[in-house]
């Protein structure tokens, strides 16, 4: 591994981690394994903000924004463009409910999507909102590229897919997505749940209209910690569906409810303020280690599982590089059901993977994995695909 993947000290995250000493778990992709001192934080956030009732609201929202400033600098974003949801399904909700749409508007979206994404925007077609149109993800940036330029009508408002795609790590061309979205005039909807702590996101750089992403995967943070991205200029283009006290600017009964111009206008009402005043400390710990190391660790431990997959003449069906994928490595065993299989990897050896589509198994090792753990993993994936 490289030097930077060797700055990490990996014993020290796995001691803040203790539920990983009877465990194999290498299913980051479906939820990260949160360190010690951030749960330590989360509940004396959490015990702060119930015991203290009203008299621990502003405390409270003073370290909600300080969390709103932290993470907007580390997503190359301005504090007023982000929100803060329960997770990037709610995120996506928000886009998708409050959007302005005209009669016979269309979005394209991928064949690849979480019921994140396909879930909120399928309800808005039933109700008549708007029409889908699918394109097919590819391996190759390129052909990606080109499915999208084939699939836009002259009826497109939107193109709505993930950043990275979740059962076989396909990384998108996301800057060239959304620079093909601008010269049609469309804007872009970026899903983020498994790209967020993979690698390094700048929302400006991208120059990406909406994205929707969460803090409970890559970035170890609690549940309840999902991400609204909206570029500052494209707000107006939501018609928000629900509203409530901290969306509004003013209000009066005879000129009604005017809104903020930031993104926290959805965090209406009374929230979970101990989870939200929590992202802070997740994004703090998690640069505190180092996203660059972090990135090269990922990295390798990724190309390690693709070799041993190679070793065992097993069908890769994620990207075979780290530029076109990620961490989420998956492949299939001839004659196998991957979902039968992985049941049985929890149940009898305390492995945690993802099935996938299809009879596939899907990898998501994090930084605080090791090699003995895959290594592991591969053994008792050998052994009850053998039937053992």
């Amino acid at each position: 591994m490289s030097a930077g993947t060797n700055s990490i000290d990996v014993d020290l995250a796995r001691r803040e981690r203790p539920a990983l000493a009877d465990m194999t778990y290498l299913n980051t992709g479906t939820s990260g394994i949160v360190a010690e001192p951030i749960v330590d934080a989360l509940l004396e956030n959490t015990r702060f903000a119930e015991r203290h009732g009203h008299r621990g609201y502003e405390p409270q929202k003073e370290k909600i924004e300080a969390s709103r400033e932290v993470l907007a600098t580390f997503l190359g974003a301005d504090a007023d463009e982000i929100g803060f949801a329960i997770n990037a399904t709610e995120a996506v909700n928000w886009v998708a409910s409050s959007f302005r749409f005209q009669p016979d508007d269309e979005v394209l979206i991928s064949l690849a999507e979480h019921p994140s994404m396909n879930l909120p925007w399928s309800y808005q077609q039933d109700r008549g909102r708007v029409r889908l149109r699918w394109f097919e993800v590819s391996h190759d940036p390129a052909e990606t590229l080109q499915n999208i330029q084939d699939g836009i009508t002259s009826r497109t408002r939107m193109i709505a897919l993930s950043h990275v795609e979740r059962h076989h790590g396909v990384r998108v061309p996301a800057a060239e997505i959304c620079a093909l979205a601008r010269s049609a005039g469309l804007v872009v909807l970026l899903d983020g749940a498994q790209s967020i702590g993979q690698f390094s996101v700048d929302f400006h750089a991208l120059d990406v209209d909406f994205y929707a992403a969460n803090c409970h995967k890559w970035l170890c943070g609690p549940n309840g910690t999902g991400v609204f991205y909206c570029r500052r200029d494209r707000l107006h283009l939501l018609d928000q569906a629900h509203v409530g006290p901290g969306s509004n600017e003013t209000w009066d009964r005879i000129g009604g409810v005017v809104l903020t111009s930031k993104a926290d206008r959805f965090e209406y009402g009374t929230r979970s303020f101990g989870v939200a005043a929590t992202i802070g400390d997740t994004v703090r710990a998690f640069e505190a280690i180092g996203p660059a190391a972090i990135e090269a660790r990922l990295q390798a431990l990724a190309a390690g599982i693709r070799r041993r997959i190679a070793e065992r003449n097993w069908h890769l069906t994620s990207p075979p590089d780290w530029e076109r994928g990620s961490a989420l490595v998956s492949f299939t065993i001839p004659e196998v059901d991957g979902r039968e299989l992985t049941k049985e990897l929890q149940a009898s050896a305390g492995t945690w993977l993802s099935s996938n589509t299809g009879d596939g198994v899907r990898f998501s090792p994090h930084f605080y994995n090791t090699e003995e753990e895959i290594d592991r993993a591969f053994q008792n994936i050998e052994r009850l695909a053998a039937g053992g």
